[in-house]
Protein backbone atom coordinates (compact mmCIF):
# COMPACT_ATOMS: atom_id res chain seq x y z
CA UNK A 1 0.00 0.00 0.00
CA UNK A 2 2.72 2.21 1.15
CA UNK A 3 4.59 2.34 -2.74
CA UNK A 4 0.83 2.77 -4.47
CA UNK A 5 0.47 6.21 -2.37
CA UNK A 6 3.58 6.93 -3.16
CA UNK A 7 2.44 6.16 -7.09
CA UNK A 8 -0.61 8.36 -6.70
CA UNK A 9 1.63 11.02 -4.64
CA UNK A 10 4.85 11.46 -7.53
CA UNK A 11 2.11 11.17 -10.19
CA UNK A 12 0.71 14.75 -8.97
CA UNK A 13 4.27 15.80 -8.24
CA UNK A 14 4.91 15.85 -11.84
CA UNK A 15 2.14 17.96 -12.71
CA UNK A 16 2.96 20.53 -10.05
CA UNK A 17 6.39 20.54 -11.05
CA UNK A 18 5.72 21.16 -14.59
CA UNK A 19 3.20 23.99 -13.46
CA UNK A 20 5.57 25.85 -11.33
CA UNK A 21 7.78 25.65 -14.22
CA UNK A 22 5.49 27.42 -16.35
CA UNK A 23 4.26 29.91 -13.00
CA UNK A 24 7.93 30.73 -13.31
CA UNK A 25 7.62 31.72 -16.82
CA UNK A 26 10.42 28.95 -17.82
CA UNK A 27 10.59 29.00 -21.29
CA UNK A 28 8.24 25.46 -21.32
CA UNK A 29 10.24 23.61 -24.57
CA UNK A 30 13.27 23.91 -22.86
CA UNK A 31 11.84 22.49 -19.53
CA UNK A 32 10.28 19.88 -21.99
CA UNK A 33 13.65 18.78 -23.51
CA UNK A 34 16.12 19.19 -20.54
CA UNK A 35 12.90 16.73 -18.74
CA UNK A 36 12.93 13.80 -21.56
CA UNK A 37 17.13 14.08 -22.05
CA UNK A 38 17.26 13.13 -18.52
CA UNK A 39 14.82 10.35 -18.28
CA UNK A 40 16.86 9.26 -21.54
CA UNK A 41 20.14 9.11 -20.08
CA UNK A 42 18.67 7.44 -16.48
CA UNK A 43 16.54 4.92 -18.76
CA UNK A 44 19.60 3.92 -21.37
CA UNK A 45 22.00 3.60 -18.32
CA UNK A 46 19.51 1.53 -16.69
CA UNK A 47 19.35 -0.83 -19.81
CA UNK A 48 23.12 -0.69 -19.63
CA UNK A 49 23.50 -1.83 -15.93
CA UNK A 50 20.78 -4.41 -16.91
CA UNK A 51 23.28 -6.17 -19.67
CA UNK A 52 20.23 -6.79 -22.08
CA UNK A 53 21.32 -4.76 -24.71
CA UNK A 54 18.97 -6.37 -27.64
CA UNK A 55 17.50 -3.69 -29.91
CA UNK A 56 14.45 -5.12 -32.05
CA UNK A 57 13.30 -2.67 -35.39
CA UNK A 58 10.36 -2.79 -33.81
CA UNK A 59 11.63 -1.06 -30.20
CA UNK A 60 13.10 1.52 -32.32
CA UNK A 61 10.12 2.28 -34.57
CA UNK A 62 7.22 1.88 -31.83
CA UNK A 63 9.23 3.73 -28.96
CA UNK A 64 10.12 6.75 -31.89
CA UNK A 65 6.06 6.74 -32.37
CA UNK A 66 5.39 6.68 -28.74
CA UNK A 67 8.04 9.28 -28.23
CA UNK A 68 6.19 11.61 -31.18
CA UNK A 69 2.53 11.07 -29.09
CA UNK A 70 4.87 12.56 -26.02
CA UNK A 71 6.10 15.61 -26.77
CA UNK A 72 2.91 16.76 -28.08
CA UNK A 73 0.87 15.59 -25.16
CA UNK A 74 3.45 18.13 -23.62
CA UNK A 75 3.19 20.79 -25.97
CA UNK A 76 -0.81 20.83 -25.46
CA UNK A 77 -0.99 20.02 -22.01
CA UNK A 78 1.23 23.07 -21.48
CA UNK A 79 -0.80 25.37 -23.56
CA UNK A 80 -4.07 23.85 -21.86
CA UNK A 81 -2.52 24.59 -18.38
CA UNK A 82 -2.68 28.24 -19.37
CA UNK A 83 -5.98 28.11 -19.82
CA UNK A 84 -7.50 25.88 -17.68
CA UNK A 85 -5.20 25.12 -14.87
CA UNK A 86 -3.46 21.77 -14.20
CA UNK A 87 -6.48 19.19 -12.60
CA UNK A 88 -8.73 19.67 -15.85
CA UNK A 89 -5.48 18.75 -18.16
CA UNK A 90 -3.86 15.87 -16.24
CA UNK A 91 -7.83 14.36 -15.72
CA UNK A 92 -8.27 14.31 -19.42
CA UNK A 93 -4.67 13.10 -19.76
CA UNK A 94 -6.01 10.04 -17.63
CA UNK A 95 -9.23 9.45 -19.39
CA UNK A 96 -7.25 8.71 -22.77
CA UNK A 97 -6.83 5.32 -21.16
CA UNK A 98 -10.08 4.66 -22.88
CA UNK A 99 -8.42 4.43 -26.34
CA UNK A 100 -5.62 1.65 -25.46
CA UNK A 101 -8.53 -0.17 -24.28
CA UNK A 102 -10.75 0.26 -27.12
CA UNK A 103 -8.25 -0.74 -29.66
CA UNK A 104 -7.64 -3.81 -27.32
CA UNK A 105 -10.88 -4.74 -28.05
CA UNK A 106 -11.34 -3.93 -31.89
CA UNK A 107 -7.61 -4.07 -32.90
CA UNK A 108 -5.89 -7.23 -30.86
CA UNK A 109 -9.25 -8.85 -29.94
CA UNK A 110 -9.98 -8.92 -26.58
CA UNK A 111 -12.99 -8.91 -25.15
CA UNK A 112 -14.19 -5.84 -22.47
CA UNK A 113 -15.87 -6.72 -19.37
CA UNK A 114 -19.25 -5.46 -18.70
CA UNK A 115 -17.86 -2.76 -15.97
CA UNK A 116 -15.41 -1.57 -18.76
CA UNK A 117 -18.11 -0.86 -21.13
CA UNK A 118 -19.42 1.33 -18.38
CA UNK A 119 -16.60 3.26 -17.80
CA UNK A 120 -16.31 4.16 -21.47
CA UNK A 121 -19.44 5.33 -21.44
CA UNK A 122 -18.43 7.08 -17.85
CA UNK A 123 -14.98 8.10 -19.75
CA UNK A 124 -17.18 10.09 -22.71
CA UNK A 125 -19.62 11.71 -20.43
CA UNK A 126 -16.51 13.36 -17.84
CA UNK A 127 -15.17 14.39 -21.25
CA UNK A 128 -18.21 16.07 -22.16
CA UNK A 129 -17.99 17.92 -19.07
CA UNK A 130 -14.91 18.75 -18.42
CA UNK A 131 -13.20 19.00 -22.11
CA UNK A 132 -13.80 22.86 -22.79
CA UNK A 133 -13.99 23.71 -18.98
CA UNK A 134 -11.45 26.96 -19.11
CA UNK A 135 -9.79 28.44 -16.07
CA UNK A 136 -13.35 30.79 -15.10
CA UNK A 137 -15.37 27.04 -15.89
CA UNK A 138 -17.09 28.45 -18.58
CA UNK A 139 -16.85 26.73 -22.34
CA UNK A 140 -14.25 27.86 -24.31
CA UNK A 141 -13.57 26.72 -28.22
CA UNK A 142 -9.67 27.01 -27.75
CA UNK A 143 -9.46 25.02 -24.57
CA UNK A 144 -12.21 22.52 -26.49
CA UNK A 145 -9.40 22.05 -29.17
CA UNK A 146 -6.33 21.85 -27.27
CA UNK A 147 -8.11 19.34 -24.21
CA UNK A 148 -9.19 16.67 -27.57
CA UNK A 149 -5.96 17.07 -28.41
CA UNK A 150 -4.54 16.55 -25.63
CA UNK A 151 -6.59 13.32 -25.37
CA UNK A 152 -6.12 11.88 -28.36
CA UNK A 153 -2.19 12.52 -28.61
CA UNK A 154 -1.83 11.04 -24.41
CA UNK A 155 -4.38 8.24 -25.42
CA UNK A 156 -2.47 7.28 -29.05
CA UNK A 157 0.79 7.10 -27.00
CA UNK A 158 -0.80 4.54 -25.00
CA UNK A 159 -2.11 3.02 -27.73
CA UNK A 160 1.78 2.31 -29.20
CA UNK A 161 2.60 1.57 -25.57
CA UNK A 162 0.11 -1.18 -25.58
CA UNK A 163 1.19 -2.03 -28.87
CA UNK A 164 5.24 -3.05 -27.55
CA UNK A 165 3.92 -4.89 -24.27
CA UNK A 166 1.53 -7.38 -27.24
CA UNK A 167 4.90 -8.35 -29.46
CA UNK A 168 6.91 -9.42 -25.75
CA UNK A 169 9.81 -8.40 -27.63
CA UNK A 170 12.84 -9.56 -25.50
CA UNK A 171 14.49 -5.87 -25.07
CA UNK A 172 14.75 -4.41 -21.98
CA UNK A 173 11.51 -2.15 -21.18
CA UNK A 174 14.03 0.55 -20.29
CA UNK A 175 15.64 0.50 -23.79
CA UNK A 176 11.95 1.37 -25.53
CA UNK A 177 11.48 3.98 -22.55
CA UNK A 178 14.69 5.54 -23.53
CA UNK A 179 14.04 5.41 -27.13
CA UNK A 180 10.79 7.40 -26.55
CA UNK A 181 12.36 9.73 -23.88
CA UNK A 182 14.69 10.65 -26.88
CA UNK A 183 12.71 11.05 -29.33
CA UNK A 184 10.57 13.40 -27.48
CA UNK A 185 13.52 15.09 -26.02
CA UNK A 186 14.46 15.51 -29.88
CA UNK A 187 10.98 16.22 -31.48
CA UNK A 188 10.69 19.14 -28.95
CA UNK A 189 14.35 20.15 -29.56
CA UNK A 190 13.20 20.49 -33.37
CA UNK A 191 11.67 23.96 -32.08
CA UNK A 192 14.52 25.42 -31.49
CA UNK A 193 15.39 25.73 -35.26
CA UNK A 194 12.38 28.49 -35.60
CA UNK A 195 12.46 30.31 -32.21
CA UNK A 196 15.22 31.97 -30.68
CA UNK A 197 15.57 31.18 -27.07
CA UNK A 198 17.86 31.70 -24.30
CA UNK A 199 17.47 29.10 -22.25
CA UNK A 200 18.40 30.13 -18.13
CA UNK A 201 19.69 28.11 -15.27
CA UNK A 202 16.11 28.15 -14.32
CA UNK A 203 15.06 26.88 -17.32
CA UNK A 204 18.08 23.88 -17.07
CA UNK A 205 16.97 23.45 -13.36
CA UNK A 206 13.01 22.60 -13.87
CA UNK A 207 13.75 20.30 -16.78
CA UNK A 208 16.00 18.68 -14.71
CA UNK A 209 13.44 18.67 -11.69
CA UNK A 210 10.69 17.10 -13.52
CA UNK A 211 12.64 14.68 -15.76
CA UNK A 212 14.29 13.39 -12.46
CA UNK A 213 10.29 13.21 -10.85
CA UNK A 214 9.38 12.11 -14.30
CA UNK A 215 11.72 9.17 -14.07
CA UNK A 216 11.39 8.03 -10.13
CA UNK A 217 7.85 8.00 -10.51
CA UNK A 218 7.61 6.02 -13.06
CA UNK A 219 10.29 3.48 -11.13
CA UNK A 220 7.77 3.98 -7.99
CA UNK A 221 4.73 2.62 -10.76
CA UNK A 222 6.13 0.03 -11.56
CA UNK A 223 6.89 -1.25 -8.32
CA UNK A 224 3.42 -0.72 -6.78
CA UNK A 225 1.88 -2.91 -9.96
CA UNK A 226 4.89 -5.25 -9.19
CA UNK A 227 3.44 -5.24 -5.30
CA UNK A 228 -0.04 -5.52 -5.88
CA UNK A 229 -3.03 -7.24 -8.33
CA UNK A 230 -3.36 -4.93 -11.00
CA UNK A 231 -7.02 -5.11 -10.62
CA UNK A 232 -6.39 -2.93 -7.33
CA UNK A 233 -3.18 -1.15 -8.33
CA UNK A 234 -4.62 0.51 -11.60
CA UNK A 235 -7.82 1.79 -10.64
CA UNK A 236 -6.19 3.03 -7.53
CA UNK A 237 -3.42 5.05 -9.37
CA UNK A 238 -5.89 6.47 -12.03
CA UNK A 239 -9.05 7.54 -9.31
CA UNK A 240 -6.70 8.22 -7.22
CA UNK A 241 -4.10 10.97 -8.77
CA UNK A 242 -7.75 12.27 -10.47
CA UNK A 243 -8.86 12.98 -6.64
CA UNK A 244 -5.31 13.78 -5.53
CA UNK A 245 -4.59 15.87 -8.04
CA UNK A 246 -7.78 18.44 -7.54
CA UNK A 247 -7.30 18.84 -4.17
CA UNK A 248 -3.51 19.25 -4.46
CA UNK A 249 -5.58 22.51 -6.89
CA UNK A 250 -7.35 23.55 -4.87
CA UNK A 251 -5.20 24.43 -1.93
CA UNK A 252 -1.48 24.94 -3.53
CA UNK A 253 -2.71 26.93 -6.96
CA UNK A 254 -6.36 28.37 -5.75
CA UNK A 255 -8.19 26.45 -8.60
CA UNK A 256 -11.78 26.80 -8.41
CA UNK A 257 -14.16 24.66 -10.27
CA UNK A 258 -17.60 24.76 -10.86
CA UNK A 259 -20.67 22.24 -10.14
CA UNK A 260 -20.29 20.68 -13.59
CA UNK A 261 -16.55 20.59 -13.10
CA UNK A 262 -16.66 18.42 -10.03
CA UNK A 263 -19.58 16.12 -11.63
CA UNK A 264 -17.19 15.49 -14.36
CA UNK A 265 -14.21 14.93 -12.47
CA UNK A 266 -16.45 12.40 -10.41
CA UNK A 267 -17.83 10.87 -13.18
CA UNK A 268 -14.16 10.83 -13.97
CA UNK A 269 -12.75 8.77 -10.89
CA UNK A 270 -15.94 6.42 -11.75
CA UNK A 271 -15.40 5.92 -15.11
CA UNK A 272 -11.57 5.60 -14.57
CA UNK A 273 -11.99 2.66 -11.58
CA UNK A 274 -14.42 0.57 -14.15
CA UNK A 275 -12.20 0.59 -16.80
CA UNK A 276 -9.38 -0.39 -15.25
CA UNK A 277 -10.96 -3.55 -14.03
CA UNK A 278 -10.74 -6.94 -15.72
Amino acid sequence: MTWLILSILLSVLFGHTVRRAQARRCNMMVVGVVNYTVAALVCALLTALSGNLNVHGATLSLGALHGIGYILAYVAMCAAMLRGGLAVPTTIMRLSVVLPVLASVFWWGEQPTQAQVAGIVATLAALVLLGGRGVSGASDLQVWMLTGFLFLTSGGASVVSKAFLVLHLPDAKTTYTAVLFGTAALGGSLSFLTHRFRPTREDMGAGTLVGVTNVVATGIQLVAIDRMPGVIAFPAMACGGVVATAVFCAIVWKERFTRRMLVGMGIAVVGLALVNMK
